[in-house]
């Protein structure tokens, strides 16, 4: 059988069809959340909170030190971390239930810093640290783990993830 030049030319899109939607496959959201992912050696601390984020089934895109580290006098065991539901950062302390002895205190002010936090306890050395910010941050102790986030879906999957709820409905 003779191939003309034009019927090859039609085989070569539909073989490169096929190539990138094999590729797109094994790129998959289920495939990313399963892939081994790096954690940069300075952030070695991070890595049972980021496997606990990836164990619960969140894809984790990338982790960097984070702004956290000089809140609780000088610790540098802070990491932020971007996810699949968004971006979540934590502060590991030393101490095993050491972030579960912080006290969060929320007061609502005035624009442009409309939503104030007073955090007190733990290692901040009997010194009252205070957090600003125009939209509301949400905050989850848990053990060693000071954990913050800007979204609520987010928070939600952690406190239930952790069983750190008072609502039970949300457990399910």
């Amino acid at each position: 059988m003779k191939v003309t030049l034009m019927q090859r030319a039609a085989v070569l899109p539909v073989a490169l069809l096929a190539s990138l939607l094999a590729a797109a496959t094994s790129r998959s959201p289920q495939n990313q959340s399963r892939a081994q992912f790096a954690i940069p050696d300075q952030l070695q601390h991070a890595t049972p909170f980021v496997e606990f984020l990836r164990g619960a089934g969140l894809t984790i895109r990338e982790v960097h030190q984070s702004r956290l580290t000089a809140m609780f006098g000088g610790t540098r065991q802070a990491a932020y971390i971007s996810t699949s539901l968004g971006v979540v950062e934590v502060v590991v302390f030393s101490g095993v239930m050491e972030a579960e002895s912080i006290t969060i205190t929320y007061s609502k002010r005035p624009a442009p810093t409309a939503h104030h936090y007073l955090i007190q306890g733990g290692p901040t050395g009997g010194v009252p640290k205070e957090w600003h910010g125009a939209q509301p941050a949400y905050f989850t102790l848990h053990g060693n783990w000071f954990i913050v986030t800007w979204q609520p879906d987010l928070e939600a999957f952690l406190k239930r993830n952790l069983g750190q709820t008072s609502r039970p409905d949300l457990l399910k």
